[in-house]
């Protein structure tokens, strides 16, 4: 795996954002049942990370915004989307709740992806 950092870092008062535009690789090795080896490479970029409630209430680090997968080897292509906090986080349906929609590398939908990246996700063919 190999990745250079460039972070910004926006602090609002309340929270702190630190995005990385630069995109990482990394180069996995399958083992398959019959003994051979299936080689991919991925590029991946990392969603903005928040750390809220910095003044008043509990703290937290969340991430939010968009990232990107991609699989170089077969094209197959992936955007992660990561919902952001209600104002009554501890109480919201949706805190940690993310999303992603799956590609092939003609840019057809094959699979979408949706949980709560603390607990787990449901896998749909489209």
């Amino acid at each position: 795996m190999s990745r250079i950092t460039q972070t910004t870092q926006k602090f609002t008062g309340k929270k702190i954002e630190v995005a990385d535009e630069n995109k990482g690789t990394l180069d996995v090795k399958y083992k398959k049942p019959d003994g051979s080896f299936l080689e991919e490479q991925y590029t991946f970029s990392m969603p903005t990370l928040v750390i809220g409630n910095l003044v008043i209430g509990e703290r937290y680090i969340e991430p939010q915004g968009s990232c990107f997968i991609e699989n170089i080897t077969t094209g197959d292509k992936c955007e992660c989307t990561y919902k952001m906090r209600g104002i009554w986080a501890s109480k919201d349906k949706d805190k940690y709740f993310s999303s992603a929609k799956i590609q092939d590398k003609e840019g057809k939908k094959r699979y979408t992806l949706q949980g709560k990246y603390t607990e787990g996700f449901d896998l749909t063919d489209v």
